[in-house]
């Protein structure tokens, strides 16, 4: 982890999300930057924009942002060495893409909304984008950082597949870093009805899965960890219900590390977890 993007709009949820980049950078010692996207000829600013200047120039808005940019940073991130970003762009997450490819980042960091029920499935279009096209991995953060610790109960998901190994490496790090308790879920589905051989059956499946899931990843940690097993068939839903319910602190999952037009694949599972979460999602690219 050596160099972190911390994304604003200056929002209440962009603050927390800095603060948290913020703290990712202290533990893991890298570099960070504090980036914002505007456009100089916007059709009508959004409502909630800081700036409601009816008819700016272009260097008075560059200046007016750039104030509010250092202003945020002295604020939220006292103390610290930051690099300022300030782009001119129409799209915010191609802005967003763009610095983490020229920068050659480790993590985007930017805030969504901790919404519950049926309106946390608005996730956002800038938040969907950035996870769709970011050629780095991304954090997605909501509801307050904790005062003590940053993520002191992680939650990794697995499949079994290569594809899954981004995000154990990345649970893997943080364990050490941030002196975290990881758990590692697998969610599995059974297709048959489950009454008498069967029931029995899979009792032996599930310790088979325990026994595996131990015995694969316990290199790739330091330390020790703890497994989990669910039975779903709906991966996202059902990994982001453990979460909730075990009081989970952060996600992570793994995304295909693709590039160019490819990398809008992000993936059902990853995409549907960062939708319903209860907590920041590290979505993590290979």
């Amino acid at each position: 982890m050596r160099h972190i993007i911390a994304a604003t709009d200056f929002s209440e949820v962009a603050g927390r999300a800095v603060v948290t980049a913020g703290r990712l950078a202290r533990a893991f010692d890298a570099s960070l930057t504090l980036a914002h996207a505007y456009s100089s000829a916007p059709i009508g600013p959004p409502v909630d924009y800081p700036l409601m200047l009816s008819a700016p120039k272009r260097e008075e808005l560059k200046g007016a942002v750039s104030k509010l940019l250092a202003e945020e940073r002295d604020k939220l991130l006292p103390g610290m060495e930051v690099d300022l970003e300030l782009m001119d762009h129409p799209s915010t997450w191609a802005a967003l893409s763009d610095l983490a490819e020229r920068r050659g980042a480790d993590l985007l960091v930017l805030g969504t909304h901790g919404r519950t029920a049926l309106p946390r499935l608005l996730l956002g279009s800038v938040a969907e984008s950035t996870l769709r096209h970011a050629p780095c991995s991304v954090l997605t953060v909501r509801g307050e950082p904790k005062e003590e610790g940053l993520f002191p109960k992680i939650l990794v998901a697995t499949d079994f597949s290569p594809a899954s190994r981004p995000a154990l490496e990345t649970a893997a790090k943080l364990q050490v870093a941030l002196d975290a308790q990881v758990t590692l879920l697998h969610v599995y589905v059974v297709v048959t009805p489950l009454w008498g051989e069967r029931q029995r059956e899979l009792s032996v499946i599930d310790a088979d899965l325990r026994g595996a899931l131990e015995e694969r990843h316990a290199k790739m940690f330091e330390r020790p960890f703890e497994v989990a097993l669910m039975e779903s068939d709906n991966a996202a839903l059902a990994i982001t219900d453990y979460a909730a319910d075990h009081g989970f602190d952060l996600i992570v999952t793994s995304t295909h590390g693709r590039t160019g037009l490819k990398r809008a694949l992000l993936g059902s599972v990853a995409e549907n977890t960062v939708r319903h979460a209860p907590c920041p999602v590290w979505t993590a690219r290979a």
